[in-house]
């Protein structure tokens, strides 16, 4: 498939992708307008405030769920961390803890600092992505677009390849 219609489909699939979604929008707005107050007072009744339930309408049982999703306020978190271990208490058995450093904040740190947490470092390859843009007039490129640029034989030392998505 030439690439002008592979650019074609992936724009028609786009624009598939932003109707799906307001039409989403649309019928969870209706069945939220037309449902939630039965499922809470159903919920309410049975002594929860989440969780799912069952409502009949015109003979079909409409399976409502809300969700539950705790959130913890994490220096109140961190607090009762340091009290189960004042208390003799191993925090590993009750909770998950976890360390999180941002990519930008590691990239910004003096390489002393950096070199504590190499060791821990993984980087994974993410989703590739495509896009397509017309090709620019010389002299029009993006400032990074001359860091992306392969030279002519590099598509000769890896071997060309194509994308088909029919394959």
């Amino acid at each position: 498939m030439p690439i002008g219609e592979v650019a074609q489909v992936s724009d028609a699939l786009a624009a598939v992708r932003r109707a799906l979604g307001t039409y989403e929008g649309l019928v969870h707005r209706a069945l939220d307008q037309r449902f939630a107050l039965r499922a809470q007072a159903l919920r309410l009744a049975a002594g929860k405030t989440t969780g799912t339930v069952r409502l009949h309408e015109d003979g079909t049982a409409v399976v409502a769920t809300l969700p539950k999703k705790p959130c913890y306020d994490q220096i109140r978190l961190k607090e009762a961390v340091a009290r189960l271990q004042a208390d003799g208490h191993d925090p590993a058995e009750y909770v998950e803890i976890s360390y999180q450093v941002s990519e930008l904040r590691y990239q910004a740190w003096p390489a002393a600092i950096r070199a504590h947490f190499d060791a821990a470092r993984t980087v994974k390859a993410g989703k590739a992505t495509y896009s397509f843009e017309p090709i620019r007039p010389a002299g029009t490129e993006a400032s990074n677009d001359a860091r992306f640029a392969a030279p002519p034989e590099a598509d000769q030392a890896c071997g060309a390849h194509t994308f088909d998505p029919l394959s």
